[in-house]
């Protein structure tokens, strides 16, 4: 009996020793899943907004106070190729406003498509009745090691934002072509028993997905690596890097989880 009992303690060690581990190894998936079952989407985009308030309040450390996310609308001008990575950043700063002036920049209408001009260069209007703008001050053309620091610093923080509305626009991209193909699945292929033309439409998707995650996570780390080394040069609080990669994949568990939701 008492070689019965000591076995007993033995696999229940052994069990505990590997739910232990399948837990603290699997915790972010097991998390994403527990989530996406039991969260409502209301639910989980309003802790998308809540981390994207820590996320400046972070930022705002670096006395980076005009940064704001893309809006939908921009979002998608810049996977449609319409909007540049330079002027998505520069919009996120601050430094661009978004209007019909970014589209003529590019030669597009507000829908996207190409505005037809014949060759012709549109005449500027020279009414001598208006005022001309004075000409702007002369900046100082030899800024300081930190002033470039603090400036490539902020294109970092700029660059995070812009590569997570791509990382967002991609997704959606996966998830259109997904409803598309679905629908061009005939009623048998359709079956509730997961026949193997829905699997493969789902082994697509999950490699597609992961690819997208691991270029994002690879930009991401390029980034705040980068970000860590001018925050040392120019002594400012290196801790900010983990709080931003804390951040980063807060988000990126709460849009998997709002996907299961979405279609559990």
């Amino acid at each position: 009996m008492k070689k019965f009992y000591k076995i007993l303690i033995a696999v229940l060690l052994i069990l505990t020793t590997v739910v232990s581990y399948f837990v603290i190894r699997y915790q972010s998936l097991i998390k994403v899943v527990w989530n996406g079952f039991t969260l409502s989407t209301q639910r989980l985009e309003s802790l998308k907004n809540d981390n994207e308030k820590k996320t400046k309040e972070i930022v705002e450390k670096l006395g980076i106070q005009t940064v704001k996310p893309l809006t939908e609308e921009q979002q998608d001008e810049l996977m449609k190729g319409n909007l540049s990575k330079e002027d998505a950043i520069d919009i996120v700063l601050g430094k661009k406003t978004f209007d019909e002036k970014t589209l003529d920049e590019k030669n597009v209408d507000s829908k996207g498509e190409e505005i037809k001009t014949d060759g012709k260069i549109p005449e500027k209007n020279e009414n001598p009745t208006e005022e001309k703008t004075p000409p702007k001050k002369e900046q100082n053309k030899n800024p300081s090691e930190q002033d470039k620091a603090n400036e490539r610093i902020s294109n970092l923080i700029g660059e995070i934002y812009v590569l997570k509305a791509q990382f967002t626009g991609e997704l959606k991209n996966v998830e259109a072509w997904v409803l598309s193909e679905y629908k061009k699945l005939t009623p048998e292929q359709k079956a509730p028993d997961k026949s193997p033309a829905e699997q493969a439409i789902g082994k697509i998707m999950l490699n597609r997905v992961t690819a997208l995650e691991a270029d994002c996570d690879a930009k991401m780390k390029a980034i705040l690596s980068e970000l860590k080394t001018l925050l040392q040069k120019t002594g400012q609080d290196v801790s900010i890097v983990s709080q931003i990669r804390d951040a980063y994949e807060n988000e990126k568990q709460i849009t998997k989880s709002y996907y299961i939701s979405k279609y559990r």
